[in-house]
């Protein structure tokens, strides 16, 4: 599980942090889709840019992006409100 600290809860904030991460993952020699061969999140807004958070810079799709079903928590129990540990 990984967590970053969002300037906003927009579709252009997330994408722009996947971005990010894969430059990171990317300067130290990691792939960004051998970490994370599969991405699962709710079906928020702020995922809607999916090409952005499955594709790389030159368009190569990387992660596969999967949502869950709305109201499902138990499609993703080990992660669901996690992030209330955090804040």
């Amino acid at each position: 599980m990984l967590g970053r600290l969002l300037p906003s809860k927009s579709a252009k904030d997330v994408a722009a942090q996947f971005l990010l991460l894969r430059a990171l993952f990317a300067n130290h020699g990691f792939s960004f889709s051998d970490l994370f061969p599969v991405i699962l999140t709710d079906n928020g807004g702020e995922f809607s840019d999916i090409f952005s958070i499955e594709n790389d810079l030159h368009g190569k799709k990387e992660p596969h992006l999967f949502f869950c079903n709305l109201m499902q928590s138990a499609q993703k129990p080990r992660v669901e409100k996690k992030s209330y540990l955090i804040s």
